[in-house]
């Protein structure tokens, strides 16, 4: 931190995070603050509430289990407890949910939603298939990675004038592999010499860490793989239907925040029921979701959610606190990060951190 803020001063800037945010869409930290400043208590009534039902939730969870309980409700609680007033309260099971989500099927749907969407074709290709398509000879890093060729329906058939460029899934955990899910581009469009004819054939991967199959079953997403999916996917149809001349100017390289926006966008096609009811079918009985079970999942998606924004909050908070003193010598002297970051989780929560929990380890 020292190093970014003496930086950011050598080439003119105030801080570090004056820096940064040049090339954000917030521009400079004032309009961070005010935004947090903004937002904070809009949140704080309804995270009031939801503190103190998931409080409740702690005590008689450890109470049925005759556990001694100190009273506190601390961050790493949030998931454990969120997750058990989801099946309480909603009467909803995510290992009965995932059952309506087998793995192929469901990203076939997917990708069946954003083909009629964006005017987009996907067939499945084999390594004959794709070579001959692609001219620098696209390869693949391991046997499990899945390939698609995508084109443009309104342009023509599945010929080339039509043909966009390729998707890649790599969907399994294994060894040495990045653990969460991402979309990452390998070759973005642009336009070679030569004029349009000649555009390069943009790549984009899937890379996904969505769990075994367990014995007798085949594998099944959870709520997070399906939102993940559709979160990730939306990055990767930004990417595909690029139009730019320059490679500099593909969609996935601009302000950093604002290439989120494709992607949240696109993830809201999880929490549609009709959708759900398209991309889902039992893997046993091919049964659609049931209405009742989709009635309960569908209003769990801001279950807890003013304190999980508040917590964004917080950490935003400690951003501006270690990126923006006022000057250099102010970065040198703050030492002591543990003890301002649980103070301002806190003062934006309301759950308590490590510095209650251990304060022998944690004050220091």
């Amino acid at each position: 931190m020292i190093l970014r803020d003496e930086r950011a001063r050598l080439l003119g800037f105030n801080s570090h995070a004056e820096y940064a945010l040049r090339w954000l869409m917030a521009k400079n930290s004032e309009t961070v603050v005010a935004f947090v400043d903004d937002l904070q208590p809009r949140f704080e009534r309804l995270a009031e509430k939801e503190l103190k039902g998931l409080l409740e939730q702690k005590t008689a969870h450890l109470a049925s289990r005759n556990e001694s309980f100190d009273g506190n409700f601390y961050v790493w609680d949030w998931d454990f407890y969120n997750r058990l007033m989801m099946e309480q309260k909603y009467d909803l099971d995510q290992s009965q949910l995932s059952e309506y989500f087998e793995l192929w099927h469901s990203m076939d749907k997917i990708l069946e939603i954003f083909s009629g969407m964006l005017g987009l074709e996907f067939a499945k290709l084999e390594p004959t298939d794709y070579r001959k398509l692609s001219p620098d000879g696209l390869i693949t890093w391991h046997e499990e990675v899945v390939v698609y060729g995508v084109w443009d329906t309104e342009v023509a058939g599945l010929d080339d004038d039509g043909f966009l460029g390729f998707l890649m899934l790599d969907m399994f955990p294994r060894d040495g592999k990045y653990p969460w899910m991402a979309n990452w581009v390998l070759e973005d469009p642009y336009e070679r010499p030569g004029g349009k004819k000649s555009r390069s054939k943009p790549t984009t991967a899937l890379v996904c860490n969505i769990g075994p199959s367990i014995t007798g079953k085949p594998t099944l997403m959870t709520q997070r793989d399906l939102y993940g999916a559709f979160h990730e996917l939306g990055h990767a149809m930004n990417m595909l239907v690029g139009k730019n001349k320059y490679a500099r100017f593909s969609p996935y390289w601009t302000e950093t925040d604002f290439i989120e926006a494709p992607a949240l966008m696109l993830e809201n096609w999880m929490w549609n029921e009709t959708v759900l009811k398209s991309v889902g079918k039992h893997y046993k009985t091919g049964e659609p979701i049931p209405d009742d079970m989709l009635q309960r999942f569908v209003p769990t998606r801001n279950l807890n959610q003013a304190l999980n924004n508040l917590l964004d909050i917080g950490n935003v908070r400690f951003d501006m606190l270690i990126h923006n003193q006022k000057t250099h010598d102010d970065i040198v002297k703050l030492r002591d990060m543990a003890a301002p970051y649980n103070r301002l989780v806190f003062d934006s929560t309301g759950m308590k951190g490590p510095d209650v929990y251990d304060p022998e380890h944690y004050n220091k």
